[in-house]
């Protein structure tokens, strides 16, 4: 996941390297969305993925961010200043896989469950 919109903010983070190869269909996507882009950086040695951050909004329109605490210190800190609560979870392992929390919390419905069962037939 390299972007992670927060549309109640009007804000789309995007990962810095991504952004640096991929500026004009950013801008586009920026302008069609009416969000402004704000690049991130993610350290590729030591991967965190900031932009992989689960981000759920309350029935107050309070928002959460669910993120890897121990190695987004700066991200945590410019979500804060948006009015974001933070969830922190330690989830480095995953990271280094190249996975983070919006990958492992993919859940489906209990509705839907029923309709895709034929998945596990």
């Amino acid at each position: 996941m390299v972007l992670l919109p927060i549309p109640q903010k009007n804000l789309c983070f995007i990962d810095e390297i991504y952004y640096q190869t991929n500026k004009e269909p950013i801008h586009a996507f920026s302008e069609r969305t009416n969000l402004n882009i704000k690049p991130i950086y993610n350290d590729y040695t030591n991967p965190s993925w900031p932009c992989n951050t689960l981000i759920i909004e309350d029935d107050k329109k309070q928002l959460h961010a669910f993120v890897n605490t121990s190695k987004n210190s700066d991200f945590i800190k410019t979500l804060r200043s948006y009015d974001i609560n933070i969830a922190g979870i330690p989830f480095e392992a995953n990271c280094a896989n190249g996975g983070s929390i919006h990958c492992a919390t993919n859940t489906i419905p209990k509705e839907l469950s029923s309709s895709i069962d034929f998945l596990f037939e």
